[in-house]
């Protein structure tokens, strides 16, 4: 009977910091690599322009859609505000406000493989002129099959 196990190593990626107005660009899984999302964060600071931003992550097969997966930070962002945003694999949605930052939490599924082409997306619902995200920081695993 044959025995296979898989292996797995802890890397960190980086994207790049977007300009003003602009969404993170896509982060897309190279060829021939697997990922297991172990957490992302970023930050946006929305401008004074009135109205609430709703933050989401969508996984899609490189297409654009169908999204195969779709999650929302559960969290209307206001003017004025500098947020934290962290998505965590089985991490509970919260928020805490602070004086001058708010802090977001949202899941993420738990043990899900993203394969080579496949895309990870920071999106906006309801973006403002001079919002700014940061960069945004994966964490995962690099998954490999092994005898």
């Amino acid at each position: 009977m044959a025995f296979s196990r898989q292996f797995s190593e802890l890397k960190v990626f980086e994207t790049i910091d977007p300009a003003v107005d602009i969404l993170p660009p896509a982060i897309v899984i190279p060829a021939g690599e697997r990922w297991r999302i172990q957490g992302l964060t970023f930050s946006l600071n929305s401008s004074a322009t009135a109205g609430n931003r709703v933050i989401w992550v969508g996984i899609d097969r490189g297409s654009g859609t169908p999204y195969l997966q779709f999650i929302s930070s559960g969290y209307l962002q206001p003017a004025s505000r500098n947020t934290v945003y962290n998505f965590g694999p089985g991490a509970g949605y919260s928020s805490a406000v602070g004086i001058s930052n708010t802090l977001v939490s949202a899941s993420l599924p738990v043990d899900f493989a993203l394969e080579s082409g496949w895309r990870i997306n920071i999106n906006s619902e309801d973006l403002q002129a001079g919002d700014n995200f940061s960069k945004v920081i994966l964490a995962y695993e690099l998954l490999n099959t092994g005898a």
